[in-house]
């Protein structure tokens, strides 16, 4: 079960200075989950219009594989390594996880990925002075 955000502003600007010191390869993962989230995500509302419309319509090869499992997270990581500095990327990662706002129980590690990977999580402390 995960919680959603309810931090001070100094605490969420420290998980913001915290997503910004990991690794380029850290958010290139990150990235890839998100874009890899976003797909299901269509997949999943498609499916729901199909059934929906009680159509007989034929879905893209895209949207019946899991993009994790069929190369697109690589692709998605090739992507983020060439398209973005690492600055860029957190700026784009932080958008997506604030707009979630989900953490771990306790509100001591804020999600950063879709799905709370423990490497993917900051902790919500102000930053050191």
């Amino acid at each position: 079960m995960a919680w959603e955000w309810s931090h001070t502003a100094e605490g969420l600007e420290g998980a913001r200075y915290r997503l910004g010191r990991l690794t380029h390869l850290s958010l290139c993962e990150i990235y890839s989950e998100w874009k890899c989230h976003e797909i299901t995500e269509a997949k999943e509302r498609l499916g729901a219009h199909i059934q929906e419309a009680d159509a007989d319509i034929e879905i893209p090869n895209e949207l019946t594989t899991e993009p994790l499992l069929d190369g697109r997270g690589d692709l998605f990581k090739k992507t983020a390594r060439n398209q973005f500095d690492k600055e860029g990327l957190a700026d784009w990662i932080w958008e997506r996880a604030e707009a979630q706002t989900t953490c771990e129980n306790g509100g001591r590690l804020l999600w950063m990925c879709p799905h709370g990977c423990g490497p993917h999580c900051v902790p919500p402390e102000p930053k050191k002075q």
